[in-house]
């Protein structure tokens, strides 16, 4: 039985990948990393919401930066997995 679900958005059980994401994704489309957020920041809300599949995502991103679309299976995962780390204390 499952008893809870907990979401970690602000750095509490994992620290924050966010900043080293924007870097990993900005450089990978080579953009500046504000353009990069301005575009994004207009963009994700269709995919936070399920509105969009993550290829959809970044097709879009990728019309707005005047970019090639990324090879990868999920350029997001790419990103956010090497800076995936626990704070193993907050998990004891």
């Amino acid at each position: 039985m499952i008893k809870a679900v907990v979401f970690d958005l602000g750095g509490v059980l994992i620290d924050d990948a966010w900043p080293g994401m924007v870097k990993h994704y900005s450089n990978h489309l080579g953009v500046e990393e504000q353009h990069f957020l301005d575009v994004y920041t207009d963009i994700v809300e269709e995919w936070q919401t399920g509105k969009i599949h993550e290829k959809e995502f970044w097709q879009k991103m990728c019309n707005q930066l005047q970019r090639s679309m990324p090879s990868s299976e999920s350029l997001w995962m790419d990103g956010y997995l090497p800076l995936y780390k626990e704070k193993a204390q907050m998990f004891q």
